[in-house]
This record gives C-alpha cells, sequence and structure tokens, in this order.
C-alpha cells in the first residue's frame, strides 16, 4: 500500500540499524502523523515479513529488494522522505573518535584521516571498475550501482550538520533519547 495509507499499520523492522528504524519512526509520526506498530524481523530474510503491513530494509537488501519487489511493492527511500521533509541531506554514517583517544594519538588519527580520505578519492574515480566486483552484480545492473553510488555525499557540510542536529532533535522528541551535548568536528 502507498505509504499515505500506513497510520496504525504493523511495521517489520530490521535490526541491522538501529539509526534507520528511528529515522522511520520519526518520518511517520512526526512528517505523517501516522501511528504505528513495530516488531523486529528475523536477520536474513529474503521476503517481505508475512505479518506486516509494510517491512524496513537498508543497505545491500534495500537495493536488492528494490529490483526484487519493484513491479510488487511501494519502495520508499528514507533518505528521500527526509530530503522531502526537511530539506536536508540525511547523515547516515559518521566516523567517531573518543576524545581521550583523540588527544593521546593525535598523529594517528590524522594519518587515519589522510588515508581515508585519499580513499574516498579513489573510490569515487572508481566507481566503474567497483561495481565489476561486487556481490551486488547478482541482483542490480552495473550501470545502477554506479548511479546509486553517485547520488550519495561522501562529505559533512553544513547542510548536513542542519540535518544532523535536527535528526537529534527529533529522535529525542519522539524516542525520549537524550540529545548530544554537542559533537565537535576537527579537521586536520
Amino acid at each position: 500500500m502507498p505509504i499515505k495509507n500506513l497510520n496504525g499499520k504493523k511495521i517489520a523492522l530490521t535490526k541491522a540499524s538501529a539509526t534507520s528504524v528511528i529515522l522511520l519512526e520519526i518520518i511517520l509520526k512526526s512528517f505523517f502523523g501516522f501511528k504505528n506498530k513495530f516488531f523486529f524481523m528475523v536477520e536474513n530474510i529474503t521476503e517481505p515479513h508475512e505479518d506486516a503491513d509494510a517491512s524496513l530494509v537498508i543497505g545491500d537488501d534495500a537495493l536488492e529488494w528494490s529490483e526484487k519487489f519493484k513491479d510488487k511493492f511501494y519502495i520508499y527511500d528514507l533518505g528521500e522522505l527526509w530530503y522531502k521533509n526537511t530539506k536536508t541531506p540525511f547523515v547516515f554514517a559518521l566516523w567517531l573518535v573518543n576524545k581521550n583517544s583523540f588527544d593521546t594519538k593525535k598523529e594517528i588519527l590524522k594519518s587515519f584521516v589522510s588515508d581515508v580520505i585519499e580513499a574516498k578519492k579513489i573510490a569515487v574515480s572508481k566507481f566503474n571498475e567497483l561495481a565489476k566486483l561486487g556481490n551486488e552484480n547478482r541482483w542490480i545492473k552495473k550501470g545502477e550501482l554506479v548511479k546509486y553510488w553517485k547520488t550519495i555525499s561522501y562529505d559533512l557540510t553544513e547542510e548536513h550538520l542542519k540535518g544532523l542536529n535536527l535528526f537529534f532533535e527529533l529522535s529525542s522528541k519522539i524516542k525520549n533519547l537524550k540529545k548530544p551535548k554537542s559533537l565537535d568536528f576537527v579537521n586536520f
């Protein structure tokens, strides 16, 4: 069923990402005003859950399901729904370092950050080659995978930080989670 009809419905959730679960709850509760019943699926499920009206899957499973079930189910991207409702990008991942480690291992971390930035540059320049090597070739065409990778931002801009802070604010409201006091971002 379309997302507009999901109010009060049962939704099966992946255990693979607590962040995506909270993001889905924010989207349904804060943006649509819905009250839903949620339950967790067993891992490695290959079909939508039979007792659910909708299922949350992430990562490669989500890409695979979007190909496998595109003619059978409505498919929504959480990042797109977030952006449509907030006009900010969603931050799905961050590298976090304990402040004590930062103070005591600054040179190692500086080298690590440099390596990650260089790896990002190499990976982005070689999407076509990388797409040939992955398991995703079983269920997605190389061109579609590259196209998907190009939709992902691999940076953390001011707009991303606005989205991240909004996520913290909304998640603290709907899940009664403690909002972080502050995140300190370091540039080397």
